[in-house]
């Protein structure tokens, strides 16, 4: 797909707000890139797993036809900057980044003054909407099923509960 679903706008607000990232050169411009390339990848990830591969290869062919167009907004919400896309890549990307690989292991990053906090119950809180976001763009495809006869929803996500509950 040329241009992604969303863009590292749906990453400015919370609960997905991922600080510092800059539009121009300079030491946060290198963050920006980097949120762009897990968009890229996990952007495709939870499509193919939504729509399955034939309806996907489709969708990225052909992202102006009227049904993706369609699609497409049940996907995101261009004025709220919510999508189930972005909980999933946030999820990723703030796992991935908030440790740092050395050839001892993997290290939590902190900076000078400040307390690393656990954040399970934020990230099983994403988890959970991205799900309900999801159980909604299932239950809209079903009830159009007749204008994407390719679906092969392979949806496997499951809820997060913490402590077992």
């Amino acid at each position: 797909m040329a241009n992604p679903v969303i863009d590292y706008t749906y990453f400015q607000t919370p609960p997905v707000a991922i600080p510092n990232i800059a539009l121009t050169p300079g030491p946060y411009l290198a963050r920006k890139e980097e949120l762009d390339r897990y968009i890229l990848i996990y952007e495709k990830k939870y499509l193919r797993e939504m729509l399955g591969d034939t309806l996907y290869d489709l969708f990225v062919a052909g992202p102006a036809v009227e049904r993706f167009v369609t699609m497409m907004a049940q996907l995101r919400d261009t004025d709220n900057k919510i999508s189930p896309i972005a909980n999933y890549v946030y999820v990723r990307y703030m796992q991935d980044t908030q440790k740092v690989t050395t050839s001892s292991g993997d290290k939590e990053t902190q900076s000078p003054g400040m307390i690393n906090q656990v954040n399970s119950q934020k990230y099983s809180s994403i988890i959970n909407d991205m799900i309900t976001m999801s159980e909604d763009l299932y239950d809209w495809i079903s009830d159009n099923a007749s204008d994407y006869p390719e679906w092969e929803c392979a949806f496997k996500f499951e809820r997060s509960y913490l402590f077992g509950i």
